[in-house]
């Protein structure tokens, strides 16, 4: 059920209050895990909001950004306020230490004032047809409550990609492949399953280019077009979601970035095979 909310004065973001069009929101945000989990900052640039008279109040002071954190499994919650002055460089960044964010993170951002005063909003709905009174600490503006995991056994700079790709058995005939939970899921037909068991650690390189290589592309493919897609909130699209950008691999094509994070398989496959075959031809020999 959705929760009901009755404000002082309308609000950007709460049903009809404001035309269609009108915006209040984050170009993006972003989530840096630092090396051995000594902590996360958190950063994002300065809102986009489209009415021209909330964005003033913004900028001269006369209004200030909450930003409410939660985390519920470390039984954390942090509220900051944060005024159009404290972004450097159109920048605004968040340290928060270790323990204090793990594993569903929620976060929500409103816009509140800081003056006593009649305004008119530019895009306020049409069944506002005359200036309304704000008071101080007023909520103007707000963004939708976003998500995002923060897991501390998963180390960005360290972990591998197959942390989070699983390879199982199907009854079906043909390989398939789902994106849609937690961890991917690489489901092979039973028999060839049975054989894929068999295999030592040694066939790693092998089965990194012939089974993930091509599937980790594509999940690499649903980050980088996060509009197309609708993984965003698993837990295997955050993880990779932060090596691609710990790693600063964002401007390399899908393969590429699959290679890299993979450590170049298709050549270490390539080795594997060519020293196998001497193996083979030596012991003939």
């Amino acid at each position: 059920m959705v929760k009901k909310i009755s404000y002082a004065c309308p609000v950007l973001g709460n049903n009809e209050d404001y035309q269609y069009n009108a915006i209040f929101t984050f170009p993006s945000v972003k989530w840096t895990l630092h090396e051995n989990n000594s902590g996360v900052t958190f950063s994002f640039p300065v809102p986009e909001i489209n009415d021209e008279v909330l964005f003033e109040l913004f900028e001269k002071g006369e209004a200030h950004l909450t930003l409410i954190i939660n985390s519920a499994r470390s039984y954390f919650q942090k509220t900051i306020n944060i005024a159009f002055n404290d972004f450097k460089e159109n920048n605004f960044q968040i340290f928060f230490k270790y323990g204090d964010l793990n594993g569903d993170v929620t976060f929500q951002f409103f816009l509140k004032s800081n003056v006593e005063k009649l305004i008119k909003t530019n895009l306020v709905s049409e069944d506002y047809e005359d200036s309304f009174y704000i008071s101080i600490n007023d909520i103007l503006a707000k963004t939708p409550e976003w998500n995002e995991l923060i897991d501390h056994k998963f180390d960005p700079h360290s972990s591998k990609p197959t942390s989070f790709i699983q390879v199982t058995n199907c009854d079906e005939p043909e390989t398939n492949v789902s994106f849609d939970n937690n961890e991917i899921i690489i489901r092979l037909p039973n028999k060839i399953y049975e054989e894929y068991k068999n295999f030592d650690l040694t066939t790693g390189p092998f089965l990194h280019s012939s089974i993930v290589l091509p599937v980790l592309t594509q999940a690499i493919r649903f980050i980088k077009d996060p509009e197309n897609n609708s993984f965003s909130s698993e837990d295997w699209y955050s993880k990779l979601d932060q090596m691609i950008g710990v790693k600063k691999l964002s401007n390399e094509n899908e393969l590429t970035i699959a290679s890299k994070l993979l450590k170049d398989p298709i050549n270490k496959g390539i080795s594997y095979l060519s020293n196998t075959l001497k193996k083979n031809s030596e012991g003939e020999e």
